[in-house]
């Protein structure tokens, strides 16, 4: 689990991401959040990630207490280089960027969560896009 900013500050067109995805990097789950909060993340965790799972974060402070929802909790600390197990993620953020980078050039903030369905079905659906008769 992880968030990320998707577009630009200098034009005022940029919003926050948090992103859940599985360690068999099969199925992925993104959503708009307003802040890096306790309380956001904590929300976005309840609401997306299934109970008793093992998640893997950065040693940002608002994750410090996900334990107490059930949740195993794992810290990579990339200020220390540690960056193995959160590799999963990194790579959700490259392949989201790419994928508007490539295909739109640019994007809005106010229709940002249309990209990211797009992106959460192009994911989680391989076999559609994988073939060329769909």
């Amino acid at each position: 689990m992880d968030e990320c900013f998707v577009g630009k500050q200098k034009t005022n067109n940029q919003v926050m991401v948090a992103g859940a995805v599985n360690r068999q990097f099969t199925y992925v789950n993104l959503s708009v959040i307003p802040d890096r909060e306790q309380s956001t993340l904590e929300r976005f965790l309840v609401d997306n990630v299934h109970h008793h799972s093992l998640i893997t974060t950065d040693a940002w402070t608002s994750y410090e207490n996900i334990e107490w929802y059930g949740y195993g909790h794992q810290i990579d600390n990339h200020s220390k280089g540690q960056l193995k197990r959160s590799v999963p993620i990194g790579r959700v953020w490259s392949l989201f960027k790419t994928l508007i980078r490539r295909t739109y050039h640019h994007i809005w903030k106010e229709t940002i969560e249309e990209y990211l369905v797009e992106f959460r079905v192009r994911f989680n659906h391989k076999e559609i896009f994988n073939n060329p008769f769909n």
